[in-house]
């Protein structure tokens, strides 16, 4: 028989049959399958035991069915879930258990709990009915909790503890979560003994996971109950060590939650007392120094007390931004903040981070940063490099820590890329050498064209003058200061006055301390840029520029011979109040990025040795732009501006310009080669020498190339000639632009240029040209051969000698097969005959 026949009698209540049969199976084959079709015949006849009350056969048949259970195959655990509920079955209390049970699942909570509780002050309730039991005390104690008052909920939770049901399990959670709201309700529950006595080993597989309820993400209970802790002010370490302790815990996401209830605590109380956000954000900053903390929270929270402490930066707040840490900001904590039009970026949080720390150092008890700090603000330099206050924070931390070799190089670097007064002013503040102080404030003077920025600079340098006994000079540097005070009605420093009781009664001010910052300058500027090397480089134009501001400023652009470019105010070159000129050469010391000088001064050398001389050919002249197109003998195109101008200028000499890359190709023709323009055709800059004189053209021509090509055909009437110089490449010549008048197959030679046109194809420009049958060229030459003649569909007769075509006008008095003597020309695209040649 098989297990399904015995289970099938089973099903049909044929107890006593399924029985027998399952007996039978048993003795014939004690299998897994055998076994298990009698213990759940042991299983129906238990329960109907159990609703007669025949607790002995009850008993009976339990032991058969643990007998069973021992040689079955039980891997879904339904047998063994079976004898559980066997066990409890058979406990005495177990009717009345079940009794209350019913009871609190259908609403009468309180009923149940006060039933079990008289149960379990009598005869206490057997282990195998604390899962009920429990599940008895959860529901009164979630119903009733906010109304039985702290000391009853405490003692109804102590019951709970006491019970030795299944742990991990769902009614062990349940009360978890609930003991967490009675922490809520009652500010005298102790929730962090409570959980340690709960033990958070007990989490069950699902506590750890996020769960899901009608589309919406739930925290995981252990989440959500560190957040608890957190939020009652139990401190992060002790919750941590409470935490951990299981292993299937991880302390980044502890952390991440602490941060983020942190988070939610200060903003909640932002809203009452944003004196008491802020002490809330400065015990968290305490709490997690030391810990890696790097997550959105604590971000946000580093953003709340940047924003509550921009007005009121004290002694303390380099201490609480030193807690917070300087390694843990998150990628995005690096980008710029858009403002909520999208149009305008804000700093990063990182930004406003180092910038509230620097500044709050000015007020710390220990001025000194944190070495920590170095490696923040050296990221900050290289994530933002434009920005030249990191460099300078720098600086100021190497100060601090004895290194200033260190903060005196960083001061270079800053010079060597931004000519700024303020940077020449720190960069005085900071050496020891008193010459370098001098030459460094001089140097922020003439770096800074507005005096209103000057002031302190004005009296530094007053006060080193008045050390060294040179009042003038003194004097003058504070009449300075003043005079620009009041002209902008700002009061006057107390410095100021200090500085100027210390001259000598009838002090006459120098008249100028101009001469002074040039004598002083040397010595910063040798120490900031002495290992650039000079660059010699010539002015190549002059030009006005509109500020914003409406004003126009003097501009001068020049070049040096690898091609280097900088355009600089005039100024700058030493002209005050004369112009530079064209061709000017100066040595100039560039700024690391090439496009600022940094020193600059006249130079020895010649244009000459920057700008190559060449000789051009003026292709056109733009009256109104007053501008010339240029080529020069290798088929360059230049512009040349402010040249002086007159029709009959054809040859030049001028300066050109360099370029960094330069490329040229050349296309071959069919029996010539021309040389032509650049490949992109680059249009570069030159600058205009001198006119060559009209009895020097025929030298002029010279120096650009030559072509050999052949007349193809005149026309009189037209007063015109065609010239091939190869395959696809000729051009016309009219009667008024030369004084040659060829023949049909005269050789000719000219000097050309090649320019583009407006489809920009190459062009071949001829500047002169003459007849020379001396030279030789393979787009003529003489043929001999049998001539075969034949007719076209018009009845002219024409003729081929090889593959060469002879016209009707050349046959006359030839017939077919005779031979005959012929000069062919090449026309650009096929041969043809143009004369008759003797026979020899």
């Amino acid at each position: 028989m098989s297990f399904r026949e015995v289970n099938s009698l089973r099903r049909e209540g044929r107890l006593d049959e399924a029985f027998k049969l399952a007996e039978t199976d048993l003795q014939a084959e004690d299998s897994s399958w055998s076994r298990s079709a009698m213990f759940w015949v042991l299983r129906d006849y238990f329960n109907s035991y159990l609703s007669q009350g025949n607790m002995e056969d009850c008993n009976k048949t339990f032991l058969q069915m643990q007998e069973m259970l021992s040689g079955m195959d039980d891997a879904d655990g339904y047998a063994e879930r079976a004898i559980k509920h066997a066990s409890e079955c058979l406990c005495p209390n177990s009717r009345l258990l079940h009794e209350a049970s019913e009871l609190s699942r259908n609403g009468h909570e309180e009923e149940a709990y006060d039933k079990v509780m008289e149960i379990h002050a009598k005869t206490p309730i057997e282990d195998l009915l604390h899962e009920q039991f429990a599940w008895i005390i959860f529901r009164y104690l979630k119903k009733e909790y906010n109304q039985i008052g702290s000391l009853n909920a405490r003692k109804i939770l102590f019951t709970y503890m006491q019970l030795h049901n299944e742990r991990p399990s769902l009614v062990h959670s349940q009360i978890l979560n609930l003991a967490s709201k009675i922490s809520e309700r009652y500010n005298d529950f102790k929730f962090l003994p409570f959980l340690q006595m709960w033990r958070v080993n007990n989490f069950t597989d699902e506590d750890l996971r996020e769960s899901y309820s009608e589309g919406k993400t739930f925290q995981p209970l252990y989440i959500r109950i560190f957040r608890r802790c957190i939020s009652l002010r139990y401190n992060l370490d002790e919750c941590l060590a409470v935490f951990c302790q299981n292993p299937g815990i991880g302390k980044k996401q502890l952390l991440v939650a602490y941060s983020q209830q942190n988070y939610f605590d200060i903003f909640n109380l932002s809203k009452e007392s944003p004196d008491g956000a802020f002490n809330k954000i400065v015990q968290y900053a305490n709490e997690c120094k030391g810990e890696m903390i790097e997550n959105e929270y604590h971000s946000k929270i580093i953003r709340s007390f940047l924003f509550l402490s921009k007005e009121n930066i004290n002694s303390k707040t380099k201490e609480i931004l030193e807690a917070f840490g300087f390694d843990k900001f998150l990628p995005e904590d690096w980008s710029k903040e858009i403002n909520e039009k999208g149009d305008k970026p804000y700093p990063s949080l990182v930004e406003r981070f180092i910038k509230t720390y620097n500044d709050s150092m000015a007020m710390a008890t220990s001025r000194i940063p944190d070495r920590d700090y170095e490696q923040l603000i050296k990221k900050a330099i290289e994530k933002y490099p434009e920005d030249d206050q990191f460099p300078r924070y720098l600086a100021k931390a190497d100060l601090s820590w004895g290194n200033k070799d260190l903060a005196l190089q960083e001061y270079r670097k800053l010079l060597i890329k931004n000519n700024k007064f303020y940077l020449w002013k720190e960069l005085s503040l900071i050496t020891d050498n008193r010459e370098l102080k001098y030459s460094a404030l001089c140097k922020a003077i003439s770096s800074e064209p507005k005096d209103e920025f000057l002031g302190e600079v004005h009296l530094l340098l007053a006060n080193l003058l008045i050390e060294d006994k040179e009042f003038g000079r003194a004097l003058n540097e504070l009449n300075q200061y003043a005079s620009t005070y009041a002209r902008n009605s700002w009061p006057l420093k107390s410095s100021f006055l200090e500085a100027q009781q210390k001259i000598p009664q009838g002090t006459q001010p120098s008249e100028s301390n101009l001469d002074f910052y040039q004598e002083h300058s040397q010595t910063a500027e040798e120490f900031v840029y002495s290992e650039i090397p000079w660059t010699t480089m010539a002015v190549i134009d002059i030009f006005e520029k509109l500020k914003e501001n409406g004003k126009k400023s003097l501009r001068a652009k020049l070049v040096s011979s690898e091609g280097k470019t900088i355009t600089i105010n005039v100024r700058q070159l030493g002209c005050v109040s004369t112009k530079p000129h064209l061709k000017d050469c100066y040595d100039i010391k560039l700024s690391e990025d090439g496009k600022r000088a940094a020193l600059v001064k006249p130079s020895n050398h010649n244009v000459k040795e920057i700008l190559k001389e060449k000789i051009g050919f003026v292709e056109y002249y733009n009256e109104e732009k007053k501008l010339a197109h240029v080529y020069d003998t290798s088929n360059n195109h230049y512009i040349i501006s402010h040249m002086p101008f007159s029709k009959d200028m054809k040859f030049i000499i001028f300066l050109a310009v360099p370029i960094n890359k330069q490329s040229q190709a050349r296309n071959s023709h069919y029996g010539s080669s021309i040389q032509t323009s650049m490949e992109d055709h680059q249009i570069s800059h030159a600058i205009f020498s001198h006119r060559i004189k009209y009895n020097k053209y025929k030298e002029a021509l010279e120096h650009f190339p030559e072509i050999v090509g052949v007349v193809d055909g005149v026309n009189k009437e037209k007063e015109l000639f065609h010239c091939v110089f190869g395959k696809g490449n000729g051009t016309i010549i009219r009667f008024s632009e030369t004084n040659i008048r060829p023949c049909i197959a005269d050789v000719i030679i000219a000097h050309y240029i090649v320019k583009k046109d407006k489809e920009n194809k190459n062009r071949i420009q001829l500047l002169d040209i003459k007849v020379d049958d001396s030279k030789e060229t393979p787009l003529v030459k003489v043929v001999k051969g049998t001539v075969r003649t034949s007719f076209n569909v018009k009845g002219k007769r024409f003729g081929f000698v090889e593959d060469y075509y002879i016209p009707e006008y050349l046959l006359n008095g030839v017939a077919d097969g005779d031979v005959v003597s012929v000069k062919v020309v090449f026309d650009g695209d096929k041969w043809r005959a143009v004369s008759k040649m003797p026979l020899e």
